[in-house]
């Protein structure tokens, strides 16, 4: 009778039946059992937080051979992955560890962009515009450009102001079509309009960017902001509405 006793409590510890266990024994897909705790969720913490600010910047959160990973903002502790054992960690640690893989972001819902490790940029060939009718606009449209410090040979610098040159920015930022993914390189400048804010423009890599979607411009189109802030630098440096005398 002993013996049978004894055998029963070896085999309910073999197979992970004791009571204190801290793991539950799972399938793995050759059929071998394990004993590690595995994904069951990934969830944007940010929502629970109001008033939570983030930083304008993508954040690398993994990669691999082919691809480099980013959330949209600086806010990887917040995206949060927890495991059948209770146990939770940040994504960014998950992805590391291996406990998690970037095809579980598309799983559990989690936006990120991928930019290839093949990245460049190219000028666009096709009609980057969307028709829309001219208006809202007059004399006292107001706009504020920033220039950040790694912009060729400029401090950083951040002017508001009226005028002819704010309306053209406000017009054209407004009607590019962006439809492309986010690439990694941070904008030189963020533009605030009456109409839509941080517009990011980099005249080195030739695009601009909007609430998550970017657009590459034609060479013309480039130019033309381009010389369009110039007139604003013109305008910050000596105190007057750019592109005029005022």
């Amino acid at each position: 009778m002993k013996k049978i006793f004894l055998s029963a409590l070896i085999f309910l510890f073999l197979c992970g039946c004791t009571t204190n266990a801290p793991y539950v024994n799972h399938i793995t897909e050759n059929g071998i059992t394990s004993d590690e705790a595995t994904l069951v969720s990934i969830t944007d913490k940010s929502k629970d937080t109001p008033d939570l600010a983030f930083a304008e910047a993508l954040e690398q959160i993994f990669e691999d051979d082919e691809n480099v990973y980013y959330l949209p903002c600086i806010m990887s502790e917040y995206i949060v992955a927890e495991y059948s054992d209770g146990t939770k960690e940040s994504i960014k640690s998950a992805l590391s560890s291996e406990k998690a893989k970037i095809s579980d972001l598309d799983r559990f819902g989690v936006f990120y962009i991928t930019e290839s490790k093949e990245h460049t940029h190219t000028e666009s060939e096709k009609n980057n515009m969307v028709e829309h009718e001219v208006f809202g606009y007059c004399g006292n449209t107001m706009t504020t450009v920033r220039c950040h410090g790694f912009a060729k040979g400029q401090e950083d610098w951040e002017y508001s102001f009226w005028g002819g040159v704010s309306v053209g920015i406000s017009d054209f930022l407004r009607r590019l079509d962006y439809s492309e993914e986010v690439c990694k390189c941070l904008p030189e400048y963020t533009v605030d309009t009456e109409f839509g804010l941080n517009y990011g423009i980099n005249l080195s890599e030739g695009y601009v960017r909007h609430e998550g979607k970017q657009v590459s411009l034609t060479k013309e189109q480039t130019e033309y902001l381009k010389g369009e802030i110039e007139k604003v630098y013109d305008g910050y440096k000596n105190d007057k509405i750019p592109g005029s005398n005022l």
